[in-house]
């Protein structure tokens, strides 16, 4: 893996400024304390130059008194990262290698081939830590085994009866054709489940493998599927307010954390973001269902059409070719007997009612099932903003319009008509003339 090069942040520009006696005393300290005698006349060179010069200037000799300051000649390397790990940038001016000499950990600079002790320098963010972890803390090779280092080089033991760097001892076995593995101590770490894998670990304690219908991917040392962090950072997944989000793979989605662990295997067809009641709409094999955050189905999927929870806390569902609604225990609260309905209006004149249908014939209800408008008409539009809607009745009527109760507010006498639109007027022929009528059903101008 090839490591993007990091451009160093220039600090602002300063105007020039005369240093005062007492501020020139106690940076000649500061240096001498931070790069010692040797460093000193370097660091006179550079606060000539940020005296005389810009700001930037005088940082990039700073960058040079400490380099030449502080590297020393290499000592035979006894141990070094992976190439695709553990870099890090010296005040943005090189970049350095993590290796062990002599026990210690040093940087090692590639070009020049010198070490530089950690701590003797003050070093800038770790590559924005995709490399150490968000502990601050990382892996390498001591005697043949991983163990973990702080940022100061340290060797640190982590809590918990295993620790992380156990998978490096791990053996990989295969069982009636399958891979997993087995512990120093002969246990199974990870059962045998994988068709293929590419070994070992890598630093981020990940592993290829590859299973039939699922492909390639990646699995950690629990044995659950996992994305890189700097893979996911890429991935723009929108995470609801329980920590997960739709994954996709290989054509099949999962819920993924923002730990990079999919924590919902990769089984379904389709997947909705998690709503506020905390399920999500998945659909496998043609048939729906909801599940809650640890991945459980509150309901089979079973049903034939879903719809994600409205705000009032109901989902539509089609089972057997008829509609009704459940709440989020999955239970069904209004029988699936409807045709078809548009759900139920959450804002606006016939907010909480629904318009369904059986036989052909329309009407609404309310969020308890009741209807509100018997189903007795042959078209029916949705309630415009002034709270009226076109209906006609039987297909021979004339077309009139009907409040949110069912009430007929302009009776049925036209051959033609259109809802009310958001002027506040309604296209309508009666015989053969065409003209526009308001919501009291009085011919007016139109626009």
């Amino acid at each position: 893996m090839s490591i993007p090069e990091q451009t160093p942040v220039p600090l602002p520009r300063h105007e020039k400024s005369v240093m005062s006696t007492i501020f020139k005393a106690v940076a000649v300290v500061v240096v001498v304390v931070i790069v010692g005698i040797p460093g000193f006349s370097l660091y006179v060179g550079a606060w000539y130059t940020f005296i005389n010069g810009s700001f930037e200037d005088f940082e990039e000799a700073e960058r040079a008194a400490l380099t030449n300051v502080a590297t020393a000649p290499a000592a035979t390397v006894d141990e070094a990262v992976p190439e695709d790990a553990h870099w890090v940038d010296l005040i943005g001016a090189k970049r350095l290698k993590l290796v062990r000499v002599d026990g210690k950990y040093l940087y090692l600079d590639p070009q020049s081939q010198r070490t530089i002790a950690l701590g003797e320098l003050r070093l800038s963010s770790f590559s924005d830590r995709d490399y150490f972890n968000a502990g601050g803390l990382a892996q390498v090779k001591v005697n043949g085994s991983a163990v973990w280092i702080n940022l100061k080089g340290q060797e640190v033991t982590l809590p918990g009866e295993q620790q992380p760097g156990d998978y490096r001892d791990w053996t990989l076995f295969n069982a009636n054709g399958k891979y997993g593995w087995k512990t120093r101590q002969g246990e199974i770490a990870i059962p045998p489940r994988f068709d293929d894998t590419r070994q070992p670990f890598d630093n981020e304690g990940l592993v290829a493998v590859h299973e039939k219908g699922d492909g390639w991917y990646k699995i950690n040392t629990k044995g659950q599927e996992a994305v890189p962090l700097r893979e996911l950072k890429n991935m723009n997944l929108n995470f609801a307010v329980n920590g997960l989000a739709a994954y996709r793979s290989y054509e099949k989605y999962g819920y993924i954390n923002k730990e990079g662990i999919v924590v919902i295997p990769r089984r379904f067809d389709t997947a909705t973001e998690f709503a506020p009641n905390g399920l999500a709409l998945v659909s496998a094999q043609g048939k729906w269902g909801y599940l809650d955050t640890q991945g459980n189905e509150i309901t089979h999927l079973r049903f034939d059409y879903a719809e994600v929870f409205a705000n009032n806390g109901l989902a539509t569902v089609k089972l057997d070719g008829k509609i009704g609604w459940i709440n989020d225990k999955g239970k069904i609260v209004i029988p699936m007997r409807f045709d078809s309905t548009l759900g139920f209006t959450e804002d606006g004149v016939a907010k909480g009612l629904a318009r369904v249908e059986i036989d052909g014939k329309y009407g609404y209800i309310n969020i308890k099932g009741e209807t509100v408008i018997p189903l007795r008409f042959e078209e029916m539009t949705s309630f415009a903003a002034n709270g009226l809607a076109r209906v006609k009745e039987n297909e021979n009527d004339k077309y009139g319009y009907i409040n949110t109760t069912g009430k007929m507010m302009i009776p049925p006498r036209f051959d033609e008509a259109s809802g009310f639109g958001q002027d506040g007027l309604a296209r309508v022929r009666e015989h053969e003339t065409w003209f526009n009528i308001n919501a009291q059903g009085e011919t007016v101008k139109g626009k």
